[in-house]
C-alpha cells in the first residue's frame, strides 16, 4: 500500500502542486481510463474544497489523503469550511442540460467513482475507485 498525505493552504498554487504530484504518482497505474476517472474525481474534490469549502481563503487548510493498493485508490479531501447539505445534492437527479445547476461536479464524481462518502458536516469527502 502506498499512502500520501498533504496539508496545504487554500491557494491556487498549492492546489495545482498537489494535483500534479497526485497525477505523477498515479501515472504508474496500468489502466488509463481508470487513471482518468481518478484524476477527474480528485480534481473535482480538491477544487470544491478550495473554491466552496474554504472560499479561497489562504488562511484555511485543505487536508488530502490518498491510499493506493493493488485493488483500489481511496482519496479523502477535507476543508475547514462550514460544509454543505450534501444529502440534498446527492439525492437530486442531475439535469444534464442545465449547465448553471449547482452540484454538477459532485454528481458527475458520484457517477465516475465506485463510492463517494461525506461526513455529516459535509466538509470531508472520501472517494473510492476500484482498479479492476
Amino acid at each position: 500500500m502506498k499512502k500520501i498525505h498533504f496539508k496545504i493552504n487554500s491557494t491556487m498554487d498549492e492546489v495545482e502542486e498537489v494535483k500534479q504530484h497526485i497525477q505523477h504518482t498515479l501515472s504508474e497505474l496500468p489502466n488509463q481510463s481508470v487513471l482518468d476517472c481518478i484524476l477527474f474525481c480528485f480534481s473535482e474534490l480538491i477544487n470544491n474544497a478550495f473554491e466552496h469549502g474554504n472560499a479561497k481563503d489562504p488562511s484555511k487548510h485543505i487536508l488530502v489523503d490518498v491510499s493506493i493498493t493493488d485493488q483500489m485508490v481511496r482519496i479523502t479531501v477535507e476543508d475547514e469550511g462550514d460544509g454543505f447539505l450534501w444529502k440534498e445534492r446527492m439525492n437530486k437527479e442531475l439535469d444534464v442540460y442545465n449547465f448553471a445547476e449547482r452540484g454538477r461536479g459532485i454528481m458527475m464524481t458520484k457517477m465516475v467513482c465506485n463510492d463517494l462518502l461525506y461526513n455529516d458536516q459535509g466538509n470531508r469527502v472520501t472517494c473510492y475507485k476500484l482498479l479492476k
